[in-house]
C-alpha cells in the first residue's frame, strides 16, 4: 500500500484508489517519479503492506474504492500499459496484487480509520486524473474471491467515519 505520512496523519491507498493524485497533491510530485527511477535508493520508501500498519494516536486514513471497480481499473490497465516500461511486473498476478487484487482481509479493520471514498476524491484532491468511464469494461475474474472483499468494504463504508475534506486539508496542508 502507498502510506504518506506526517506529524499528524498516515495515509493509506492501495493502486487505482488514486494514488499518484493524492501523492502529488500532498507531496508536489507523485510517488511513482521516484518509483519508476531504478536508480533511486528510495524508491519503496512510499510503501507498507496491509498486515503491517498498526494503530496509533494520528489520523489514520484509509481511501477506499469498489473493490470490483478497482479490479476492473487494475485489469484493464494491465491490457494497456507496456509492461517493458514495469519489469518488476512480469506477471498479470504480482501486477494486481498492488493494482486490483483483494486486500482489505489483510488489514487489521480494528484499527480506527477514517475513510476517504475513492468517488469522492475530487472534493479533496484537486486535478485528478480518472479512468475512462468504465462502462464498456466487463467483470470476468476466476482468480480471486470476491465475497469476502465486498463485505469487507460495506462493513467499512458503514462502520468507520468518514473524513472530511476540511479534515484532510488539516492534517495535509
Amino acid at each position: 500500500m502507498l502510506k504518506l505520512d506526517n506529524e499528524n496523519a498516515e495515509l493509506y491507498s492501495m493502486g487505482r484508489c488514486g494514488t499518484k493524485s493524492i501523492s502529488h497533491h500532498i507531496l508536489g510530485y507523485s510517488y511513482s517519479d521516484i518509483f519508476n527511477d531504478v536508480t533511486n535508493q528510495n524508491r519503496f520508501m512510499f510503501f507498507v503492506s496491509p498486515e503491517n500498519i498498526i494503530e496509533n494516536n494520528k489520523t489514520q486514513i484509509l481511501v477506499l474504492r469498489n473493490p470490483i471497480e478497482r479490479f476492473m481499473s487494475g485489469h484493464q490497465l494491465w491490457i494497456e500499459q507496456s509492461h517493458l516500461d514495469h519489469p518488476q511486473y512480469d506477471s498479470y498476478e504480482k501486477f494486481m496484487i498492488y493494482h486490483g487484487a483483494p486486500f482489505l482481509h489483510r488489514l487489521d479493520t480494528s484499527i480506527n480509520f477514517k475513510i476517504l471514498r475513492f468517488e469522492k476524491l475530487a472534493d479533496y484532491v484537486p486535478h485528478i486524473n480518472r479512468d475512462p468511464a468504465l462502462t464498456d469494461r466487463k467483470f470476468t475474474d476466476s482468480l480471486y474471491d470476491w465475497n469476502q472483499e465486498e463485505e469487507l468494504y460495506r462493513v467499512l463504508i458503514e462502520s468507520k467515519e468518514e473524513l472530511s475534506p476540511e479534515e484532510f486539508h488539516r492534517c495535509f496542508s
